[in-house]
């Protein structure tokens, strides 16, 4: 992983977190100023480092741990958005690349303690 594929996952992530929705190739090859082929190269390098994770016959993305880039059963909200997380246990790690105070949407939420700051998690 060099510096160029740093920035094209630090985009992806900080894209991802803004709006609760998966980045297409297109979106970030534009935003990080490179060809579609450059920006699916540092995708595909970025997966086989385990920095994300592709869906197997597609270049899109599955999950850009902790968050997934799918519906699942486990999602958190913050700043008036949500996202949704691989298992409950990336929900406490959510927290900690959200930065804000993290509730379950919806349903009586389950108090946490991360560092002394309060958060609440669960399922939907």
């Amino acid at each position: 992983m060099d510096e160029h594929d740093l920035r094209v996952r630090n985009w992806t992530y900080h894209r991802f977190v803004e709006t609760g929705r998966a980045p297409r190739v297109e979106d970030v090859a534009e935003a990080v100023g490179i060809s579609q082929e450059d920006a699916a190269a540092a995708w595909h390098c970025l997966h086989d480092g385990h920095a994300l994770v592709l869906e197997q016959n597609a270049l899109e993305l599955r999950m850009l741990n902790p968050f997934s880039c799918i519906p699942s059963g486990d999602r958190v909200a913050a700043a008036g958005r949500k996202w949704y997380s691989n298992c409950a246990w990336d929900s406490f790690a959510d927290f900690g690349w959200l930065r804000e105070r993290v509730r379950r949407p919806g349903g009586d939420p389950v108090g946490q303690s991360v560092r002394g700051v309060p958060f609440a998690l669960g399922r939907r």
